[in-house]
């Protein structure tokens, strides 16, 4: 009704001013599928962050520091980021999980011989430490989780045994 559709006005115009408005995606029509194309790494994370960040993937919305975890853990992703999502091989997962070990060795030796680290905001940086690297690694394999059902690959190249990282107790 056109009752409806000036509510309906009034409040996108409401969430825009807010600062809340996000475009919808383009709805797709019933038999015209259509190619849709490859995601990058990148795009295809932050969408799934933004699902879980909803509670559109999971039982329920996740929690503000969930929240601030799982954005320190894509900040290592970042490694991926230009990747098409169906590239991602387990040889690729496997030399990103090398990068991170080799990170951590290598902040390790340069503090050792003095260095003073600091990340940008001025704070000391510290190695990451296995349990980081274990969950950095974990969120990958969720991520790649949520595309296998997608459709978008067809198994977890982040899952199996040259995926894991052992934490000392």
């Amino acid at each position: 009704t056109e009752a409806a559709a000036r509510q309906e006005l009034a409040d996108l115009i409401a969430r825009v001013r807010a600062g809340f408005w996000r475009p919808r995606p383009p709805r797709r029509i019933a038999g015209r599928p259509g190619p849709r194309p490859m995601p990058t790494f990148g795009v295809y994370a932050t969408s799934w962050l933004d699902a879980k960040i909803a509670g559109v993937l999971g039982d329920r919305r996740i929690a503000e520091n969930t929240i601030r975890d799982y954005r320190a853990r894509m900040r290592h992703l970042a490694y991926l980021d230009d990747h098409p999502v169906d590239q991602i091989d387990p040889g690729l997962c496997v030399d990103f999980k090398a990068h991170l070990l080799a990170e951590a060795e290598d902040a390790r030796r340069q503090m050792a011989a003095g260095a003073r680290l600091r990340e940008g905001s001025g704070r000391a940086r510290r190695p990451l430490a296995p349990a980081t690297i274990r969950k950095v690694l974990d969120a990958l394999g969720s991520i790649l989780e949520e595309a296998v059902e997608d459709g978008l690959v067809a198994q977890n190249p982040a899952r199996g045994r040259r995926m894991r990282v052992r934490v000392p107790k």
